[in-house]
C-alpha cells in the first residue's frame, strides 16, 4: 500500500510502479474520490480513496474491510497528512 500514491505526478506512483515490477500486489490511495479520478490506470495497481487522518478509515482498510482478502506486508506513507497509528494486519 502506498498512501499518497494516487497523484499522477510524483514519487508515490513511481514507487507503486516499482513495487508492481517486483511482483507485489499494489494499492495506492488518494484523499478522496475526486483526488483519485486523475490517477493513471496500470494493470495490477488498485486505486482507493483513503483519508489517512481518519483513523477509522485506515483501520477499516488495514483490517480487510470492504473485501480485502490480502495481507498488507509493506506500507509506504507518501502522504504528508498521516497521523495513523494502525498496526493491524490482514490474514
Amino acid at each position: 500500500m502506498v498512501t499518497g500514491g494516487a497523484h499522477p505526478i510524483g514519487i508515490g506512483l513511481a514507487a507503486a510502479k516499482a513495487l508492481l515490477c517486483l511482483g507485489y500486489q499494489v494499492i495506492v490511495t488518494g484523499i478522496s474520490e475526486a483526488g483519485i479520478a486523475a490517477t493513471p490506470k496500470f494493470g495490477g495497481i488498485e486505486v482507493r480513496a483513503l483519508d489517512v487522518t481518519d483513523q477509522a478509515a485506515v483501520d477499516a482498510l488495514v483490517n480487510c474491510a470492504g473485501g480485502y482478502p490480502m495481507r498488507i506486508t509493506r506500507w509506504m506513507n507518501i502522504s504528508r497528512r498521516s497521523r495513523s497509528t494502525s498496526t493491524a494486519r490482514c490474514g
